[in-house]
């Protein structure tokens, strides 16, 4: 019963900080015991790219599939030339990765989910303030997408319970997307 008055309690607070920077990005409240060890998941991208067909761009069986050795791909500053397919990828389904398996600095790379290919980017660090860090990928046919996104967390402690807000925000070509980290373009 605590728990909820507590989880209620910083509902409400959320509503009152209306001067907070953070106050138009998507919000997670936490709540932990002071004593808890926090494991915060990996920040993953998904990009699926279609035609407007509905054909998988990323599938190299399909014809006219974009080519990956083209793709060029910006970040964690460092770039990237040619993107591989990752045959070997098997998809555990959508479970994070958490401490148990620390965020890896893979190269982005194709792997193939259930449905479709996707340009996997990752991972950044869960745990890490990122304000509108960029991510560029030049698809090799002469367009290009820019993805930005936030990653903030906010500790406050009320009644010997530590609350965290982790705000995350994912952007497309300066749109605002679904809070996922998944996008799905069209070419």
């Amino acid at each position: 019963m605590k728990k909820i008055i507590l989880i209620m309690a910083a509902t409400l607070a959320i509503g009152a900080c209306s001067n907070d920077e953070w106050e138009d990005e998507d919000l997670t409240i936490d709540v932990f015991d002071n004593d808890a060890i926090i494991d915060w998941y990996a920040i993953e991208l998904c990009i699926h790219v279609n035609d407007v067909e509905g054909n998988d761009l990323l599938n190299p069986q399909y014809e006219g599939a974009l080519d990956t050795l083209q793709i060029r791909v910006k970040c964690k500053d460092k770039e990237y030339d040619g993107v591989t397919v990752n045959k070997w990828y098997e998809p555990w389904g959508y479970a994070p990765e958490t401490r148990a398996f620390m965020p890896h600095d893979y190269p982005p790379e194709i792997r193939k989910g259930k449905s479709q290919y996707y340009l996997y980017i990752g991972q950044y660090a869960g745990e890490k303030e990122y304000r509108n860090e960029e991510v560029r990928i030049e698809w090799g046919d002469g367009t290009q997408d820019l993805i930005t996104f936030n990653n903030h967390i906010k500790e406050k402690v009320r009644l010997n319970k530590t609350i965290y807000y982790v705000y995350r925000s994912f952007y497309l070509n300066g749109v605002k997307q679904p809070r996922s980290g998944n996008f799905n373009l069209i070419k």
